[in-house]
């Protein structure tokens, strides 16, 4: 069986130490109880762990998109507002589909913001278990195709619009390209995925190598995360639902940033290894020794290199 010293090198200090911080934070084992609803009562907390001595510019702007049931979202203005007619980065948050929120990404939808010259969007779409899917996937796509409409509300071009997210909000992002080219709807510019969740199978090297004793998302919160958001077995093979299953022969130019210490990170090099056979346009960022969703720590230094890189695709595809 291939270890983890087999394939990865080992995590540089300031990884480890948060590594140490999140065991120590988790109580019990593998057959410890998970309550979502005390999971997402800490979204505030987490919030503020999260972007603890984080610029605090652009000021996020609360808005509703009155797509579907209505979507709140922050949106970041790399100007502040203060100019019309920039590219827009529809962007769905990570948490396992059933915690955190647009204020919990704050520090990296900034970021991109502030270094790409984008406009980002970040939506609060609804979560598990209190919602199944496609709850998630509708407000996606919805916000979307608002956004296809009236970016021009948020200071956006609606004829420039991206999508992408983090772990499971990535996996919103993809599943929703898949949908609206099946739908017939405009294909976005760009697509940005950062340490994404691919494959409800959950079967690849790295995850079996990995997940076992991942500090931030071991078998046992992910195998709950998928019961909460996909109950039925008969949607994990779908492409809304795994997008790496999915054909990749007309998805939009990609840059996909992995982690080599993510239980994810095989899913990460299939789909951008996938697109490259399929003669797409891909841009696969290899982050050595990080971990899982390392762009949201603020003590990890290396967040700044990938959304560097982030920002740099998002200006070449997004270039007016």
């Amino acid at each position: 069986m291939i270890s983890a010293d087999d394939l990865r090198p080992a995590a540089p200090p300031e990884v480890q130490a948060v590594m140490q911080q999140l065991r120590a934070a988790r109580q019990g084992g593998a057959g410890r109880a998970i309550d979502p609803l005390a999971m997402q009562a800490a979204d505030m907390a987490s919030a503020a762990w999260f972007n603890h001595g984080e610029p605090a510019t652009p000021e996020a702007r609360e808005v509703t998109i009155p797509a579907g049931g209505g979507v709140r979202a922050l949106v970041f203005a790399p100007d502040g507002g203060a100019s019309h007619g920039s590219p827009v980065l529809l962007y769905m948050h990570g948490g396992a589909f059933i915690v955190w929120s647009p204020e919990v990404l704050a520090a990296v939808t900034r970021a991109i913001a502030t270094k790409s010259g984008v406009v980002v969007v970040s939506i609060d779409y609804r979560r598990a278990p209190q919602h199944t899917h496609p709850s998630a996937l509708d407000d996606t796509v919805a916000a979307y195709r608002w956004l296809r409409e009236h970016a021009a509300a948020v200071g956006g071009d609606p004829r420039r619009v991206a999508i992408g997210g983090d772990s499971a909000g990535a996996m919103l992002a993809a599943g929703a390209v898949h949908r609206l080219r099946d739908e017939g709807g405009v294909p976005p510019e760009a697509m940005v995925l950062i340490c994404a969740w691919l494959d409800m199978a959950m079967d690849s090297p790295s995850f079996r190598a990995l997940g076992p004793d991942d500090p931030l998302i071991d078998d046992t919160i992910m195998r709950f995360a998928r019961s909460c958001y996909a109950p039925d077995p008969a949607s994990w093979a779908h492409p809304y639902v795994s997008p790496l299953l999915g054909d990749v022969s007309s998805l939009p130019p990609a840059c996909v940033v992995a982690a080599g210490l993510d239980p994810l990170f095989d899913e990460a090099r299939m789909f951008a290894g996938r697109m490259r056979a399929a003669g797409r346009v891909v841009a696969l960022h290899e982050h050595a020794g990080m971990l899982h969703d390392f762009v949201l720590f603020p003590t990890i230094e290396r967040r700044h290199r990938a959304t560097d890189q982030i920002a740099a695709f998002l200006r070449e595809h997004l270039a007016g």
